[in-house]
C-alpha cells in the first residue's frame, strides 16, 4: 500500500464484453487529482452467449488495445494496478487462450467473478460519490451481465450478477435494424423475469437512491445531455429523469442504425446494442419505482484503486 504526501499514477485496465476500458489516475494523499479514461470497442461478447467462445478478431483486437495501452503507460510512468476481465472472458471455454496471449509481454489477466465484479462498482461509486448512509441501489449494466448491488457507506447488504447485457440480449433478441413488436415482447419478458427473481431480495432493504455505473447508462446520459463529445464531469452525478429515457428508447426503437449513428452522445460501435441496453435501465426503474437514476462516472476502475488502499 503506497500512502503519504507523494504523487502516483497508477492506471487500472478492464476487459469488458463490449469495450476494454484504461483508468489512468494521478494521485496525492489517496484521492485522485486528475484522471482521464480511454476505451476500444473489441466486442468480446460477440456471440459469446451463443458459442461459449471468444472469437478470434475480438480477442486480436483487445489484446492489440491492451498492448497498445501498456506501451503508452510504461513511457508515462503509469504503475499498472491490475487488469480485470469480466462477463464475456468468464463465460468462455477457451479464456486460457486468450489469457495466454499476454504472457509475452509479462502481463497478468485477473478473471473476476460477478459477486467480485459488483463489489468493485460499488467501492468506486462510494470513491466518487458523497451517500451518507442512506441505502442506496446500484446498477451496473454491462455487455453481458447486470450487477444490482445494496448498500450504504460502510458496507454492501446484498449484490448480485445476472447473465443479462446489452451485447448478450441485442444478439438474443434483436435481429432487425428496427426491432419488431415480437422482438421487444420477447426482450421485455425475459429482463422482466429476471428482475422479478431478485426484486423481494432487493426490496427487504428497502433503497431509496438509484446509482448506475457502465456503458449503457453513460451513454443514455451522453444521449440525454446531446454531448457532442462526451464529458466525464457533466456525467458524474447527473442525474437522468425516467421520462426522458422513456422518450429515447420510443426514438431508438424506430430507427435504423444509419439514423442511430447520427445521434448525439451515442458512440456508432454501439448503436446496434443501446436499444437493449436501454430497455434493461428503463425497466428496473420502472420495477423498483425510481423516477430518476443518478450516473456515476466512478466504476469498477476507481473501485480497484479504493480496495487497494491507494484511494479513499
Amino acid at each position: 500500500m503506497e500512502k503519504g504526501n507523494s504523487n502516483h499514477k497508477y492506471a487500472v485496465i478492464d476487459i469488458g464484453s463490449n469495450s476494454v476500458r484504461l483508468l489512468c489516475a494521478k494521485v496525492k494523499n489517496q484521492k485522485i487529482v486528475d484522471s482521464y479514461k480511454k476505451l476500444s470497442m473489441t466486442r468480446m461478447g460477440y456471440k459469446v452467449n451463443e458459442t461459449k467462445l471468444l472469437s478470434t478478431k475480438s480477442m486480436e483486437l483487445s489484446y492489440k488495445a491492451i498492448k497498445e495501452y501498456y506501451k503508452n503507460l510504461l513511457k508515462d510512468n503509469y504503475k499498472l494496478v491490475d487488469i480485470i476481465a469480466t462477463s464475456a472472458v468468464r463465460d468462455s471455454l477457451n479464456k486460457s487462450e486468450f489469457v495466454n496471449m499476454f504472457q509475452n509481454i509479462g502481463l497478468n489477466i485477473n478473471i473476476i467473478s460477478g459477486k467480485e465484479e459488483a463489489r468493485l462498482g460499488y467501492l468506486g461509486v462510494l470513491s466518487g460519490i458523497e451517500i451518507n448512509n442512506k441505502n442506496i441501489l446500484i446498477i451496473d449494466i454491462g455487455g453481458g451481465s447486470t450487477e444490482f448491488i445494496v448498500g450504504n457507506s460502510s458496507e454492501i447488504l446484498f449484490s448480485e450478477s445476472i447473465d443479462m447485457g446489452a451485447v448478450r440480449f441485442s444478439e438474443k433478441y434483436i435481429e432487425l435494424e428496427i426491432p419488431s413488436l415480437r422482438e421487444i415482447n420477447n426482450l421485455e419478458e425475459d429482463i422482466l423475469d429476471k428482475i422479478n427473481n431478485i426484486y423481494g431480495k432487493i426490496m427487504e432493504f428497502n433503497p431509496e437512491i438509484c446509482f448506475g455505473i457502465g456503458g449503457t447508462i453513460t451513454t443514455m446520459g451522453a444521449i440525454d445531455l446531446s454531448m457532442e463529445n462526451y464529458d466525464s464531469n457533466l456525467i458524474h452525478n447527473y442525474n437522468l429523469k425516467l421520462e426522458n429515457l422513456n422518450k429515447q428508447i420510443e426514438k431508438l426503437s424506430k430507427i435504423t442504425l444509419e439514423e442511430k449513428y447520427k445521434i448525439r452522445g451515442l458512440q456508432p460501435k454501439r448503436a446496434d446494442i443501446i436499444f437493449a441496453g436501454s430497455k434493461i435501465l428503463y425497466l428496473i426503474l420502472k420495477q423498483f419505482n425510481f423516477n430518476k437514476i443518478t450516473i456515476s462516472d466512478y466504476d469498477n476502475l476507481e473501485g480497484i484503486l479504493k480496495d487497494r488502499g491507494l484511494i479513499v
